[in-house]
């Protein structure tokens, strides 16, 4: 069978192209965490490129654990596919529990991607489940996430409700101070909002206001924003109080 434009794109520029089974549902535990996924390698090393140097995967390969046969076709079985990316990058898939400190167990994984040189995360969970949960541990895990991140560091949170967004980026803040950037960019799904955290160099000496402050703590938009996602987070409350007390 003729290979598709698509594969021989892909397979022009060093990556192969592979099909990955959907999980047999769509709903996720509240805990679950779509975990470190970029890992910059060092290009002057002469370090093969597909040696697995980190705890998550291979500095020029990602090691992804789904259900796909030798050759990434999905007909089952249980098998590693690996992702070729160029330059030098790695990802990979692990779960974390974001209702508990950074060093909790069951955190492990987190700690040792920091370590790694993971840069970017990515948190897809079901918020609602979870709300109380968060509430109670005043989202230490976030706070203490941003207070170890280098700068350079991106958490993307996706997929979930906006109501929580400003308590999650105040947690940054707690952690990270100044230097941790907020945005809620408008996408399609959670009612026109995700929220992106970026851990910034400090800015320069004699520097104020500015593109670099645009979206930190002190910033006017976010602030109105984050109003509007707390007033719709105080609603769903009173809703759910409403309910029970009729319940």
């Amino acid at each position: 069978m003729p290979r598709s434009r698509a594969t021989q794109r892909a397979r022009s520029v060093g990556m192969e192209r592979i099909r990955l089974l959907r999980p047999p549902s769509r709903r996720c535990r509240g805990a679950d965490f779509a975990a470190p996924v970029l890992h910059n390698g060092d290009s002057n090393s002469d370090e093969p490129r597909n040696r697995l140097n980190t705890p998550f995967g291979a500095s020029g390969a990602a090691k992804i654990e789904k259900t796909a046969p030798p050759q990434g076709r999905s007909r089952g079985g249980h098998n590693r596919a690996h992702l070729r990316l160029p330059p030098r990058h790695s990802a990979a898939f692990g779960r974390c529990d974001i209702t508990l400190p950074l060093a909790a167990p069951a955190n492990e994984l987190v700690e040792e991607a920091l370590a790694g040189g993971t840069r970017l995360f990515v948190a897809s969970y079901v918020v609602a489940e979870n709300a109380v949960a968060l509430r109670d541990s005043d989202f230490v895990f976030f706070e203490e996430l941003f207070a170890r991140a280098p700068a350079g560091t991106l958490f993307l949170v996706l997929e979930t409700t906006h109501r929580q967004f400003p308590a999650i980026a105040r947690a940054a803040w707690r952690g990270g101070g100044d230097a941790v950037a907020a945005a809620c960019p408008r996408v399609r799904s959670n009612r026109g909002y995700s929220l992106c955290l970026l851990k910034r160099s400090a800015a320069p000496a004699g520097v104020e206001g500015g593109e670099a402050d645009a979206f930190g703590p002190e910033s006017e938009e976010l602030s109105e924003l984050f109003s509007r996602f707390e007033e719709d987070d105080r609603r769903q409350r009173r809703k759910a109080l409403d309910e029970e007390s009729v319940g």
